[in-house]
């Protein structure tokens, strides 16, 4: 009864998931860029979900374990128990020098107890994406996937750890946070070097238009380098991060249609993490049957005089001086309010039927997710091209022991051209072959849009199949005169 109740929180389940078209449109863009390229699709959950306080328990201790287990890794041992010794004087816990890993690492989750509790309850989801994410890198690691979009990510505030900090209850939460980020990227470059080394990950930067810098925000999982354990790697001794040796993982930024970089485009200065940029803003392409985002934008962009029609500005301030004057206003607001509802029913029925006639509809979406999946897409045609010329099959499942990631990747940079105007870092981007050129279907789309912005709908007009009499809705102004 539990897993029945509760599955309808589930963003995988949920009713309103039906209609979340993120995953398609992002296969769309990859498909463009060869037909012969083959999906294979994994799902992250990215959303918030709801948890029985009984599973959110054993999250919780399930988290503490494993994170434990972290702590005594030799190499985060080291690194940890130095970041702790001067925090351990400002807040009297002398018991946090410890010399002994499993010792330290039991004080440190006593003293953190109720920050982890706290952290689980208010951002689980981060919790269970690292968790799914990891699951899912192991999955294309099976399934022996060349190429791997990563259309997804959340954000992590890392705070520079200050034990300068006056507030004692301040710097260990910042503290917690910088640890914990550690940890999930530990992890995530754990599971890429274990399971999945033969596959190229191909990474949407974020659209939080910030630095990528793995030291104050960063959008996981395309950053995975740590400066912070960097420094107490002893490859001889066998003290390594997993996360700084990844060599098969390139970045995606996003670039408007003009070229230049998109206002919300994430950027990376970290050496470990090569990154290009592609176009990201108003790429077209397929969203789900029953998803009507593609359909209500036309309606939200090209009919705006519809959705204006009857409003009038009141007064609400306004004193009246008797009672007639108040219920005349109040009449007067009550038609207005009903003609919008009326209005509000159109817009709605003409989004339906045009979701009704037009099922195989795209969508215009915009961000680094979109630009991502073009690099993916053009790797993927490269790879498949290299295979055709060597006279093997493009069908054959699975990397052969001769596919080199990071050869690929290097390929790709080296196609890339320079961006004119860089101040700060060295960035490319990838164009002239960015999309293929429009199908008539898809110029044929176009047009009837820029028709219908000028008022004609005619493009998506069908006609009668059957002998009933309806009557057309051709212009905003005949809506207008059906709804008086």
């Amino acid at each position: 009864y539990r897993k029945l109740l509760y599955r309808s929180n589930h963003p995988f389940l949920a009713e309103d998931s039906a209609t979340i078209s993120h995953g398609t449109h992002v296969a769309g863009i990859i498909a463009k860029q060869d037909p012969r390229i083959r999906i294979y699709p994994v799902r992250v959950l990215t959303q918030g979900v709801k948890l029985p306080e009984g599973e959110k328990k054993k999250l919780t201790e399930h988290f503490q374990k494993v994170f434990s287990e972290w702590l005594q890794n030799p190499l985060v041992f080291k690194a940890s128990s130095k970041l702790m010794a001067p925090i351990a004087d400002l807040i009297g816990n002398e018991r946090l020098k410890q010399s002994d890993a499993l010792a330290f690492a039991e004080e440190l989750l006593k003293v953190m107890d109720d920050l982890i509790v706290e952290d689980i309850d208010r951002k689980l989801t981060n919790y269970l994406f690292v968790e799914e994410v990891i699951q899912a890198i192991k999955k294309v690691g099976q399934e022996k996937i060349r190429i791997a979009n990563v259309s997804l990510g959340t954000e992590f505030k890392a705070p520079v750890v200050n034990p300068a900090e006056a507030d004692p209850e301040k710097l260990l939460k910042d503290t917690y946070q910088f640890l914990l980020f550690e940890y999930f990227k530990f992890q995530i470059g754990a599971a890429i070097q274990s399971d999945a080394t033969k596959t190229v990950f191909v990474i949407a930067n974020g659209n939080s238009g910030k630095w990528v810098d793995g030291r104050s925000q960063s959008a996981l999982p395309v950053d995975l380098s740590s400066p912070f354990l960097k420094e107490f790697e002893r490859p001889q001794e066998g003290l390594v991060a997993p996360n700084n040796q990844i060599t098969n993982v390139i970045g995606v930024g996003s670039l408007a249609v003009d070229g230049k970089l998109s206002s919300f485009t994430n950027l990376i200065i970290s050496k470990k993490t090569p990154f290009v940029m592609a176009e990201g803003e108003s790429v077209l392409s397929p969203v789900r049957q029953l998803d009507a985002s593609g359909i209500s934008g036309i309606t939200d962009s090209h009919l705006p005089k519809l959705k204006s029609l009857g409003r009038t500005s009141f007064p609400m301030n306004s004193k009246f001086s008797d009672a007639d004057e108040s219920a005349k206003f109040m009449a007067s607001y009550s038609k207005i309010r009903d003609q919008q509802a009326v209005l509000k029913r159109i817009v709605a029925a003409v989004t339906q039927q045009m979701v009704l006639e037009h099922t195989d509809h795209r969508a215009l979406m915009s961000g680094t997710s979109m630009a991502s999946p073009t690099v993916a897409g053009l790797m993927g045609r490269h790879w498949i091209e290299e295979m055709v010329r060597a006279g093997r099959s493009p069908e054959a499942k699975g990397p052969s022991d001769d596919f080199d990631p990071s050869q690929l990747i290097q390929k790709t940079l080296a196609v890339a051209e320079p961006m004119e105007g860089d101040l700060y870092i060295p960035l490319r981007k990838l164009t002239g072959q960015i999309r293929p050129e429009r199908s008539s279907s898809v110029r044929s789309l176009i047009d009837k849009l820029e028709k219908l912005k000028a008022g004609d709908a005619s493009g998506f007009q069908k006609p009668q199949k059957t002998g009933r009499c309806r009557e057309s809705l051709s212009s905003p102004g005949d809506l207008k005169s059906k709804a008086g």
